[in-house]
């Protein structure tokens, strides 16, 4: 994760790579882990 998921823009998610094998594609899960953010920020 690039970036402070507290302040600032919201963080950037770069899968470097897949650990073990994941049951959710990477895009999924950054996309729920960037919801999840905005909704802890109330954005």
């Amino acid at each position: 994760m690039e970036g402070n998921p507290y302040i600032g823009a919201i963080p950037k998610l770069m899968q470097v790579k897949p650990l073990a094998e994941p049951t959710v594609a990477f895009e999924d899960a950054s996309a729920t882990c960037v919801r999840a953010i905005r909704a802890n920020r109330g954005v």
